[in-house]
């Protein structure tokens, strides 16, 4: 008589929604987001948008970049950031993702072509930046979006889509102080090959 109140309760299991744990072996590869059309900072332009972020076994680089065109033709800027990353001992708040605690170990920065303005806006007017250059800014950027702290960015990540897409945390948390509870809408994609 129990066999059917057991395969009763595996249906109802089933029917359940799946919600897969993301593990430290599902972020290691590259990840990027579509090109994004984006305002500049005081709105005079529109700049196209890309960020790409790399997992390895104990570092994560996050490269943020910005073009004139939609084709990614004209580079004018390059930031990237760098540094070793743990799983964190306590557990995500969010169901499914894994919580992770980043380290930033160094943040730069390349001017493709001259863009006071947008260096300007960025609050990174200074720093020692030449075209051309990787310059490292943790010591001279003076604000958003850039700045880098000296905390543990604490975070969460989730893998989802067949392990096809990854999102971060919400971006209206201070991660140095807690760890985000939501995930992020912006979503980047696992890069093949």
């Amino acid at each position: 008589m129990p066999r059917p109140i057991l395969f009763a309760s595996c249906l109802a299991l089933a029917a359940l929604p799946a919600i897969a744990e993301t593990s430290k072996a599902d972020l290691i590869g590259d990840w990027q987001t579509p090109v994004v059309e984006q305002a500049s900072p005081d709105g005079s332009a529109t700049a196209w948008t890309q960020a790409t972020v790399l997992f390895a076994e104990t570092e994560e680089t996050l490269v943020f970049e910005i073009f004139a065109d939609e084709e990614r033709t004209v580079p004018l800027f390059t930031y990237r950031s760098s540094g070793p990353y743990r799983v964190a001992d306590d557990p995500s708040p969010v169901a499914g993702a894994i919580a992770l605690d980043l380290e930033n170990d160094r943040s730069e920065v390349t001017l493709h072509q001259e863009i006071p303005d947008l260096v300007a806006a960025l609050n990174m007017q200074d720093c020692p930046l030449e075209v051309g250059v990787a310059v490292e800014i943790s010591q001279c950027v003076s604000g958003p979006p850039f700045s880098v702290g000296d905390c543990v960015d604490m975070d969460v990540v989730m893998i989802d889509e067949g392990g096809r897409r990854l999102r971060f945390g919400g971006e209206t948390f201070d991660r140095c102080v807690t760890r985000p509870d939501e995930l992020s809408e912006q979503a980047f994609f696992r890069m093949e090959g």
